[in-house]
């Protein structure tokens, strides 16, 4: 039996937990007309028991993302590159994962921790392995004994759909929705959240999530907004029907 690894750290206060995540960016300049095309971010996702809030940097890097007592946080250095991803539960500090970077700033590896009271124990280590377009190919996850407890890969299609395998799960997920914008079009690094397992909808960057397909399959529709943003989000499996809402926030050019 592999024994954790257990560092020392300082503890992480709910004050502090909820002055970093509820701080907000300024907005700029005043709203353009309804009928007007604009970029725009996500800052809420709204279904029936709950609202996931989204916070960023002020270069458009998703920061913070909160939901139903929990949040997760990205870290970053002076450079705005990813330092460490945070997960709290009700402001307690219960998981962090921190990324080694390679040459360009992209995160290459992540070391994944359990933490309990005021250490950290080693729970996994993922590689990331890129394309020569800077896409992630693979993100496998393996534990102190180099066994595979996870991985993702990913295919990509010239006309910028592409498709999840997932496993142990023998899960395919299809992003191949391109009827308007992808719902994180705009954000830098919302991937990243996907693969901490938030939800598939962060991988939205070159397309919109299209469905699911394993023992429990499901498919997704979306309506659009004057600006060609999802506005609301509809997925079926077997007879349950979940709907989301998304608000968004308008974007100026950096």
């Amino acid at each position: 039996m592999a024994v954790g690894l257990i560092l020392p750290i300082i503890s992480c206060s709910k004050k502090t937990e909820s002055a970093e995540i509820n701080r907000e960016i300024p907005g700029k300049g005043n709203p353009e007309p309804d009928d007007q095309i604009r970029s725009l971010i996500p800052l809420l996702i709204t279904e029936k028991n709950y609202t996931m809030k989204l916070y960023y940097t002020t270069a458009r890097q998703l920061r913070a993302v909160s939901y139903a007592g929990d949040s997760t946080a990205i870290s970053y250095n002076s450079k705005l590159l990813a330092k460490e991803i945070s997960h709290f539960r009700n402001g307690v500090l219960t998981e962090q994962a921190l990324f080694v970077l390679n040459a360009t700033g992209t995160p290459q590896t992540m070391e994944h921790y359990t933490v309990q009271k005021n250490a950290r124990i080693f729970k996994a280590n993922s590689r990331l392995d890129y394309d020569s377009q800077q896409r992630l190919t693979e993100a496998t996850q393996l534990d102190a004994a180099k066994k595979v407890l996870s991985r993702m890969t990913f295919r990509y299609a010239e006309n910028g759909s592409f498709q999840i395998s997932k496993y142990p799960e023998n899960t395919v997920l299809y992003f191949n929705d391109q009827e308007g914008n992808p719902l994180f079009k705009e954000v830098k690094n919302a991937w990243i959240f996907g693969l901490e397992g938030l939800h598939p909808f962060f991988f939205s960057n070159s397309a919109n999530w299209g469905g699911k397909e394993n023992k429990d399959p499901y498919d997704i529709t979306y309506s659009y907004n004057r600006s060609l943003f999802p506005q609301t989000i509809q997925w079926k499996s077997g007879t349950q029907t979940t709907n989301m809402k998304v608000t968004f926030t308008e974007i100026y050019p950096e």
